[in-house]
């Protein structure tokens, strides 16, 4: 006779499934906010080499970017 998925599965194996999938849920968050970090630094440099023009829409993208922060 077979065994079911259930009696395969020990608590071992699903604590182990458990900790990894949060494992990777959380590298994704992390990744997730260097990406945004990134476009807050291209954002800053970008405000310290931009023309006084540019440099009011590009504080309007980075208070949009800091309110999606905060969400």
């Amino acid at each position: 006779m077979e065994e079911s998925l259930v009696e395969k599965c020990d608590y071992n194996t699903l604590a182990e499934t458990k900790s990894l999938g949060a494992f990777l849920l959380q590298l994704c968050l992390i990744f997730k906010y260097i990406i945004r970090l990134h476009y807050f630094i291209k954002i800053f440099h970008f405000l310290i080499t931009a023309d006084l023009n540019l440099k009011v829409k590009v504080q309007d993208i980075l208070n949009k970017a800091l309110l999606s922060f905060t969400v």
